[in-house]
């Protein structure tokens, strides 16, 4: 801007001639603005005392005295009338004009109003504004586009597991880049360990249930012949020893439990326990009545919800006067991986007293004791749904005996 005033100010000195002892502007100066009225740019010229000698078309209706130069000299000197950014540009210039073979000082004052260079600040500033934005917006585009592509193998990685989990494949098998692909052999590996520990505790389990199993039947079989002060008391600790053999059979003839697992239907499970039940019980006439959730699903093991439901439904065949209800429903939480799930049986028997609620989940522990079993079904039961971090609650029934629920967490 500076050197645009020093210019015109410049071209405004030489285009001054004195025809007549006038001085006066002529049309030689290139600056059109100065024959525009209201045009923003405007020029005059002071004598030595700045009385006016002349002023410009376009500072016909401006008031000079506002614009009065503070250090006129004989170099340009710039200067504003404020300290805003619309401030007008003062530019002026002192030389020495000879009229009539006298000389005198004159001094030349071109004022800017400054709103072509307000207007070109704008202009540069929306100029910048879209170039940035612009850039910023490729920018966040090469960005998404970067990342969408550089993360795509570990959504590879999760879809696999997903269908590990599922059981649809046993291990990872896609191709990754270096980084990946370490982390997917650890992975791999670690499932690989996972079931052969698991596998190899279960074969140990069940190897050493059956090697005491046959030598207490015997011990049973012994002391059912002989009368001696101490056989009874043999008989409990033998009964006790028994019931732990049979309880960890229990166990290791469930599947291992494991972090990989698979969606299970929970309503076909029920369906086939309950052919085999009312088989057994067919004399009985139970009235079996089912509400539940379709489409419902157990995530784990199918072997673990065999036995889980199993000793459940089992225990209510056994108390059951008459009815039975069986319900099923889902939790479901937004972002959940895996839906909770509620499963209810309910009864019509003689109920469970509060004080042995507790007591009936213990291991070897029957309210009656005339009633087929080790006493350890129950605490099977609640076993398995520890594993799993659900929770089992015993409470009266609607229908007048014993309600058992369990309750699976979202997951």
């Amino acid at each position: 801007m500076a050197g645009e005033m020093q210019a015109n100010l410049h071209a405004l000195m030489f285009a001054l001639e004195n025809p007549r002892g006038r001085v006066m502007y002529i049309s030689r100066f290139a600056e059109p603005r100065l024959f525009r009225e209201d045009s923003g740019l405007f020029a005059f010229i002071l004598d030595s005392r700045n009385r006016e000698l002349w002023r410009s078309m376009s500072a016909a209706e401006v008031n000079l005295a506002d614009y009065l130069p503070r250090n006129p000299g004989v170099k340009v000197n710039m200067s504003r009338s404020g300290n805003d950014l619309g401030s007008p540009f003062i530019a002026s210039l002192t030389v020495g004009w000879i009229r009539f073979g006298i000389s005198q000082d004159i001094t030349l004052v071109l004022v800017d109003d400054a709103s072509m260079h307000v207007e070109r600040i704008h202009d540069f500033r929306w100029t910048l504004f879209k170039t940035l934005g612009l850039m910023g917006l490729v920018l966040l585009t090469v960005q998404m586009v970067s990342l969408f592509w550089g993360l795509s193998p570990l959504r590879q990685v999760i879809r696999e597991l997903d269908h590990i989990e599922h059981k649809h494949q046993d291990k990872i098998m896609g191709q990754y880049p270096d980084e990946i692909a370490q982390l997917s052999t650890r992975i791999n590996l670690f499932i690989e360990n996972e079931r052969k520990n698991l596998t190899r505790y279960r074969n140990a389990l069940a190897d050493l249930a059956h090697s005491l199993k046959t030598p207490l039947a015997e011990i049973i079989i012994m002391i059912g012949g002989k009368d001696s002060p101490d056989r009874k008391r043999l008989e409990e600790l033998t009964e006790d020893m028994n019931s732990i053999v049979e309880y960890q059979l229990k166990r290791a003839s469930s599947s291992e439990f494991s972090v990989i697992h698979k969606a299970v239907e929970v309503e076909k499970v029920l369906l086939r326990l309950h052919q085999s039940l009312q088989k057994i019980h067919a004399d009985r006439g139970l009235n079996v009545k089912w509400e539940l959730e379709s489409g419902i699903e157990f995530f784990g093991d199918e072997g673990d919800l065999f036995e889980l439901l199993g000793n459940v439904l089992e225990n209510a065949f056994k108390w059951a006067n008459r009815e039975i209800l069986c319900r099923t429903s889902s939790i479901r939480k937004s972002n959940a991986v895996h839906h909770g799930l509620v499963i209810e049986v309910h009864d019509d028997g003689p109920g469970i007293k509060p004080e042995d609620r507790e007591d009936i989940l213990k291991r070897g522990v029957r309210l009656d004791e005339r009633a087929s079993g080790q006493g350890i079904g129950l605490s099977l039961v609640n076993d398995i749904v520890e594993r799993y971090s659900g929770i089992l609650n015993i409470s009266p029934s609607p229908l007048g005996g014993t309600l058992l629920k369990i309750e699976f967490p979202v997951q």
